[in-house]
């Protein structure tokens, strides 16, 4: 193993001290709601670091990064959705971004783009639907005609 290596997890558990010796002194108190999406967020940032030596780990990068942001902006209220109905949507909006993402450093498989563009797609509808952004009309021609916009995309 390379010494760089052999740092990090003495590295992990000083940051994991420090923290809990700052919530025990009360000059920033860590709360669970708040803990865990900022986990999911460095988990995609390290995912990020691996991506010049393993170009795949762009997926899972995106994916934690931007759904840890998703939940801790709905934790601390800055997102707001009704009984999280509307976060299946986002969440699939999330998914098309990885894969997009993936396409980005690896340009040479376009076959990446169909399940973008499909989770793109269906989670712009679903998320644009709960949001109340579509009317009754709407939403009855789409469920009507899904199909036509499936071979569409």
């Amino acid at each position: 193993m390379k010494r760089s290596q052999t740092i990090w997890p003495g590295i992990v558990l000083v940051v994991i001290g420090l923290l809990l010796l700052v919530n025990r002194l009360d000059i920033f108190v860590l709360d669970w709601h708040v803990t865990w999406p900022v986990l999911v967020i460095l988990l995609g940032v390290y995912f990020f670091t691996r991506v010049p030596r393993d170009r795949g780990a762009v997926f899972p990068g995106v994916l934690f990064f931007l759904s840890g942001i998703l939940f801790l902006a709905r934790n601390m209220g800055l997102y707001y959705s009704y009984l999280d109905v509307s976060i299946g949507g986002l969440l699939m909006i999330i998914l098309g971004l990885a894969f997009v993402a993936l396409y980005i450093v690896r340009s040479d498989n376009w076959g990446l783009l169909i399940p973008a563009g499909l989770f793109l797609f269906f989670g712009l509808i679903i998320w644009s639907d709960q949001a109340g952004l579509i009317d009754w009309y709407t939403r009855r021609q789409l469920m009507r005609l899904w199909p036509v916009l499936l071979i569409l995309v």
